[in-house]
């Protein structure tokens, strides 16, 4: 017996039933039923009951999955025929989902699709008797998965969830710091040549200011006063106070400082472990 992964649109649900009625099959539906069965006890159940030697080579086991919201499936859930079996996944109350740093858990026994399938597949093989396969298929997805939700991390400036070593996390930070230094640099140029092209622009442009708007205000960082200076808050409050006159507010307002110190000024400020710490440790 072979499990086979495929995903069909709805245009492809009756050719792939007709191709499955052809040779010996069964189709399955994974989704938290109340009372359904575990996946793994549904599968061995089918390879007793199935074909045996040769025949059960041929046979195949279709699941079907959707990628979806909670609604939506649920929705997509009626419209699937009531002979297909409906089963369950065996997920353990301890486990901590991969994507709780990116993603709210709406159910506290719901998981993202991608573990869905992970786990799903693992399970399937290992209810064949494949454990060592099961075992290896879902270390390496696992670690795909944990790779991508760290990369989204450092992308929000946000602390790493799975990786601990810090020299390719550094490495990393270094190339996100590039990519998004020459991002910047191009939508300033893109906000130039929109200024020198367009004179409407050109009127609402005040000259620069550090970090402070007095015509609105607020404080404002220099990266993005240009991107400010053609808001449409910025020219309402221009068409009020067009001599951008300093405020009494503005005398007071305590600006932060925006400079960052590079990396490696903050690993020369960082304390040294003393020998106590490593007792400790």
């Amino acid at each position: 017996m072979t499990p086979t992964w495929r995903a069909w649109g709805a245009s492809r649900c009756r050719q792939t039933q007709r191709a499955a009625s052809r040779t010996s099959s069964t189709t399955c539906r994974c989704t938290p039923k109340k009372n359904a069965p575990l996946i793994g006890d549904f599968i061995q159940d089918v390879a007793r009951a199935g074909p045996q030697g040769d025949e059960a080579l041929s046979s195949r086991i279709h699941l079907v999955l959707s990628d979806s919201t909670w609604g939506q499936a649920l929705s997509l859930n009626r419209h699937i025929p009531r002979g297909v079996p409906r089963v369950a996944l065996a997920i353990d109350e301890s486990y901590e989902p991969l994507f709780a740093a990116l993603r709210k858990r709406t159910r506290e026994t719901g998981v993202s699709t991608l573990e869905a399938t992970t786990m799903a597949v693992e399970q399937c093989v290992r209810a064949l008797g494949l454990a060592e396969e099961a075992e290896r298929t879902s270390a390496v997805v696992t670690g795909a998965m944990k790779e991508f939700v760290d990369l989204k991390c450092l992308l929000k400036f946000a602390a790493v969830q799975f990786t601990t070593d810090h020299e390719k996390i550094d490495e990393l930070e270094e190339k996100r710091d590039v990519f998004r230094r020459a991002e910047s640099v191009d939508r300033l140029a893109r906000l130039g040549e929109r200024i020198r092209e367009d004179p409407t622009a050109r009127q609402y442009l005040l000259p620069p200011v550090t970090n402070y708007c007095y015509c609105c205000d607020c404080v404002v960082g220099w990266h993005r006063m240009a991107e400010h200076a053609l808001g449409k808050t910025h020219r309402v409050n221009l068409a009020k106070n067009p001599t951008c006159e300093p405020s009494a507010l503005s005398q007071t307002q305590v600006v932060d400082d925006f400079s960052r110190p590079m990396r490696t000024d903050r690993a020369q400020q960082a304390p040294a472990p003393t020998e106590s710490d490593g007792d400790a440790i």
